[in-house]
């Protein structure tokens, strides 16, 4: 006996220990304590239902095998539902005849199909509440079960005429609460994700030596390129050519005419 409860302790302290571990990893980020509450509040959901008409609900449940009862409810629920507290929106329209048959729709607070516990990968495109089947021969018989954190849960509700009570326990969501401490996501419900840490600035690389002198060599080379010298000094050139071929060249005095003659002065007697 002393023995046993030496093997306990040392369990526990071992169990407590790889949770401590795992959330000082973690970091303990706003993310990672988030989803523990979410997990927290998906284990148990308990709450008082309150109808502006006259309801009735006597309708038990468990593991979607053992449905048994009717329910027919439309009001508020004061209590939890689907991550959600206060004065919700409640629906439960179910029935169920022990081991054989039954339908199941209930509804709490805002419908979200991201939820596992609420709709499944195949339902992402619901706009309310699905209604499933529930029973073994309904489940062999017509299929659509629940979603898998849905399907393991244990439903117990009453409500007579204005006013009941309804409980909800969810054992799958105890285990996975107990390993969400270390990061063990079973049931696929932390809807709330790391944010990635942002890159940091990116530095210019350095140019090597001679790529900035290749560069360089390159630059000068068209700023000789675009300057046209030697064609603008040519272009000068041709139009001086021209000028001086356009002007009328000097007359020449030809020296071979014979020169006018002189006439001679009269003689004197």
């Amino acid at each position: 006996m002393y023995e046993a409860a030496v093997r306990r302790t040392i369990g526990a302290t071992c169990v407590v220990a790889a949770i401590v571990i795992a959330v000082f990893a973690t970091g303990c980020t706003k993310a990672y304590w988030r989803n523990r509450l979410n997990d927290a509040a998906d284990m148990l959901e308990p709450g008082i239902t309150i109808s502006g008409k006259p309801g009735f609900m006597i309708f038990t449940d468990c593991l979607s095998l053992l449905p048994l009862g009717y329910s027919n409810v439309e009001g508020t629920k004061i209590g939890f539902g689907n991550r959600q507290f206060g004065m919700l929106y409640y629906e439960h329209k179910s029935w169920g005849a022990f081991l054989l048959c039954g339908e199941y729709e209930q509804g709490v607070g805002r419908f979200n199909p991201e939820d596992p516990h609420q709709a499944r990968a195949d339902q992402k495109d619901a706009a309310t509440w699905p209604t499933y089947e529930m029973g073994i021969v309904s489940l062999l018989i017509n299929g659509n079960p629940k979603p898998l954190p849905a399907a393991l849960e244990c439903d117990k509700s009453i409500h007579l005429g204005w006013i009941g009570v309804s409980i909800k326990y969810r054992y799958a969501d105890m285990i996975d609460f107990v390993l969400g401490f270390t990061t063990l996501d079973i049931l696929g419900d932390d809807l709330v994700k790391e944010e990635p840490a942002p890159a940091p600035p990116q530095e210019p690389e350095a140019k090597p030596a001679s790529l900035e002198k290749d560069e360089a060599t390159s630059a000068s080379l068209q700023n000789q390129e675009a300057k046209p010298a030697p064609l603008e000094q040519d272009e000068a050139t041709s139009a001086t050519l021209q000028k001086q071929e356009t002007r009328p060249a000097p007359s020449v005095r030809d020296e071979t005419a014979p020169a006018p003659q002189q006439e001679e002065p009269p003689k004197q007697p």
